[in-house]
């Protein structure tokens, strides 16, 4: 018979019954012990008993950690102990009371202890490693990156760059400044019939006449130059040709038996010879032509005499005649 199907078979709260030959058990659930005297004749369930305590000391190089555990499980108490020791790496950087650095310096963190760093833009001296001393960035090529175009200024730990007068930009790259594409120059006030034009310098720029002109104090404006009483300032007789002043320039006009070089698309082009001789009426009937430099040569024909030029006569023969004409 199973006792544990009778209704009249009830176990205590917190209990199962569990049918045994010829009789039944009520048996804790689990989370629970039998808190009842050993001669009672149904369990009394109650809930698990648990203790925890536990001590930790942090020191600067070691923790140690005491701990005791305490539960019961049914009729029986079990009690544990745990003292723990060890080392343990505190990183002292992380409080300001647990290291001692100088001035312009700062905490690095080392296994077991610590040791200082001069800052950024600092060196320790070899007199006292705890005092570090600004280094001037300025004086040293190594460290310096200021552009050539700027000047170099050192702070505390630091330095910034500045762009040179006639630059600009971020003083490490610095460009020059056209004043006169930017309009920012006063040449224009300067003359009345002919204004001074802009030419830009690196750095600046500078106010002059325009080719061909030269500043008058006197009348405060500029002047056309006469290149030709001025020898170097004009190379027309390398040309073959003569000078001929204009305004703010000048020309060179080719001589008597010269003339322009047609194949030259310059303005001052070299004179070269004309050879008159092409044309076939530059000489008398009855005469041959020869081209000169300059001019031209014609000579009566065997048999003729004359200019050449104008006319060539018969005559007796083994007489002739020239003359060199310029045209």
């Amino acid at each position: 018979m199973n006792e544990c199907l009778n209704a009249t078979v009830i176990c205590p709260k917190n209990s199962d019954c569990y049918d045994t030959p010829g009789s039944y058990r009520c048996v804790c659930n689990r989370g629970f012990r039998n808190a009842a005297p050993p001669t009672a004749p149904r369990p009394f369930c109650q809930a698990f008993e648990f203790e925890f305590f536990a001590i930790t000391f942090v020191f600067s190089f070691f923790k140690v950690e005491f701990s005791t555990l305490k539960f019961e499980i049914a009729a029986y108490k079990f009690e544990f102990s745990l003292f723990k020791f060890e080392f343990k790496h505190i990183n002292e950087c992380l409080n300001i009371f647990s290291y001692t650095c100088g001035m312009y310096q700062h905490c690095v963190n080392d296994e077991g202890s610590y040791h200082c760093e001069c800052n950024y833009g600092y060196y320790a001296t070899q007199i006292n490693p705890l005092v570090c001393q600004d280094i001037d960035e300025c004086n040293n090529a190594t460290v310096r990156m200021c552009s050539s175009d700027a000047k170099c200024t050192n702070t505390p730990g630091s330095f910034y760059c500045t762009c040179n007068v006639g630059f600009y930009g971020d003083g490490k790259f610095c460009k020059n400044i056209d004043e006169c594409n930017m309009n920012l120059h006063n040449c224009n006030t300067f003359g009345i019939k002919m204004k001074m034009i802009c030419i830009d310098k690196v750095p600046g720029f500078l106010c002059q006449c325009p080719t061909g002109f030269r500043w008058n104090p006197s009348s405060r404006d500029c002047e056309d130059i006469d290149e030709c009483v001025i020898p170097y300032m004009n190379n027309c007789t390398m040309f073959h040709a003569k000078c001929r002043n204009t305004y703010g320039s000048f020309a060179c006009d080719c001589l008597r038996g010269f003339m322009r070089d047609p194949t030259c698309p310059a303005v001052l082009c070299p004179c070269v010879n004309i050879n008159e001789c092409q044309n076939y009426t530059a000489c008398a009937p009855n005469a041959v032509c020869q081209d000169m430099t300059p001019g031209y040569l014609c000579t009566c024909n065997m048999g003729y005499v004359g200019d050449g030029y104008r006319e060539c006569r018969g005559m007796m023969p083994g007489n002739h005649s020239a003359y060199i004409h310029f045209k």
